[in-house]
């Protein structure tokens, strides 16, 4: 049995498994050639994505996955809210009918292959490894353009990249200012010393977050609005698209500075704002925040001394997620010198 004839069925619609099967067969598509209601709901049901007027698959092994997390989620929670994917499932989808559906298309079809294919991460952990294990095949070259996330393992990252810089891989990322306050000064002057080549941006310059690995693949974060980005993100493996990327980090890159005259001049305005607090141990919380930012130790310690330090509007309370607050230095009368 064909793939679309095992797909009608198991209760999709004719032109549904019609039109996935013409995907798999000939891996894209362009946006012209299908049809608009059958692209919607294979989008809806994550199996395609699209870009530029071209429809990508995603890899199966994670739709499929996805799928079964789904179908277990609904037996646990009878009684809970059904979400999208499941109410476009066919009423009677079951985990068997998931299984043979996949077993068909591995037999069928040779995934390893395809220059095009999408890995989604949907949490911390699943982002967290798909990054890393890109690192770890970089031969040549990491870029990256970075705004602030709640992306909480970013240690995992920096201990796959920090060997990778030792051994002669070239890592280019543009960040704004923003990123310098919250990983403090000396923190930033580490990364620069151990070989990163970290470029800034004025605040609010950067409209995406994202990974590019040599010129072959990029991971891109799910953007929820211009400001917040979600815990969700796609690993997409192909060349033509890392190329589109390329080309916007390039944009990023030629409006950015080196990060090392920003870090110097926040330096020089820091020793001045901390000349101006006369009790010695205020003086080294305000200089432990604005050297190590988040990774303060001061960060969950003595409120009352934070609060002190607020009120003379040298620290800033800020929000880094939901319910959750740390402590940043104040540059609201920071004057920065932009070299054009």
């Amino acid at each position: 049995m064909t793939l679309d004839k095992l797909l009608i069925s198991k209760g999709f619609s004719q032109s549904l498994s019609d039109n996935y099967y013409r995907l798999l067969c000939n891996q894209t598509i362009n946006l012209k050639n299908i049809d608009k209601r059958a692209l919607d709901t294979l989008v809806k049901l994550s199996m395609v994505t699209t870009l530029n007027e071209r429809i990508l698959l995603i890899d199966p092994k994670i739709v499929f996955s996805c799928w079964r997390n789904e179908l277990k989620w609904l037996k646990e929670r009878r009684n809970t809210r059904i979400n999208n994917i499941i109410s476009l499932f066919p009423k009677d989808l079951s985990l068997n009918d998931i299984d043979e559906i996949e077993q068909l298309i591995s037999q069928s079809f040779k995934f390893s292959e395809l220059s095009d294919h999408i890995i989604i991460g949907q949490d911390v952990s699943q982002i967290t490894a798909l990054i890393c294990n890109a690192i770890l095949s970089v031969k040549s070259e990491l870029r990256a353009v970075a705004i602030d996330t709640e992306l909480t393992n970013t240690s995992s990252i920096w201990g796959t990249i920090e060997p990778k810089l030792l051994t002669g891989m070239k890592y280019t990322r543009v960040c704004d200012i923003n990123e310098i306050l919250l990983h403090g000064v000396e923190i930033k002057k580490k990364d620069i010393k151990l070989g990163v080549n970290l470029l800034v941006l004025k605040k609010d310059s950067i409209k995406e977050k994202l990974y590019i690995f040599d010129e072959k693949s990029i991971f891109i974060f799910e953007a929820l609005d211009e400001d917040n980005y979600s815990q969700s993100g796609q690993l997409i493996n192909s060349e033509y698209i890392a190329s589109i990327y390329i080309e916007k980090f390039n944009d990023y890159f030629n409006q950015s500075q080196p990060a090392l005259n920003i870090i110097n001049q926040l330096i020089e305005y820091y020793s001045v704002n901390s000349l101006s607090v006369e009790d010695q141990h205020l003086k080294q919380i305000y200089d432990s925040i604005c050297a190590y930012g988040i990774f303060s130790e001061y960060q969950k310690a003595e409120p009352n001394k934070l609060q002190l330090l607020i009120d003379k509007e040298l620290l800033i309370s800020y929000s880094l997620k939901e319910d959750i607050y740390i402590f940043l230095p104040n540059i609201i009368t920071f004057s920065l010198c932009w070299i054009n």
